[in-house]
């Protein structure tokens, strides 16, 4: 579990490889999306990952301009893979995919 304190969201790993996405702001947690993952085990940790850039190449990405900002999700599980989610800006949580594994 972690909690996002710019967006005031919840990130919240089940042990089935399900993600869930928790609006914060009212009295309590709303589910604003859930997102399942192929790997079935336990997810044991989540980070929060800010690309400003620089880090990929427009050739590997594209349509991604140089200077937009992405916001990740990344996932492990037991086995040392690791998911990859597209989170978007913030407001668009709903909209998360998964975008790549290990």
């Amino acid at each position: 579990m972690i909690h996002d304190m710019q967006r005031n969201i919840l990130f919240i790993a089940s042990g089935n490889g399900i993600v869930f996405i928790l609006n914060c702001l009212p009295s309590s947690p709303e589910l604003i999306v859930k997102v399942e993952t192929d790997n079935k085990t336990c997810i044991r940790g989540l980070s929060r990952s800010v690309n400003c850039g620089g880090f990929w190449l427009s050739t590997n990405r594209p349509g991604m301009k140089g200077s937009q900002t992405q916001n990740f999700l990344l996932a492990s599980d037991v086995n040392g893979y690791i998911t990859i989610f597209d989170i978007g800006k913030p407001g668009k949580e709903k909209l998360t995919k998964r975008i790549g594994f290990t």
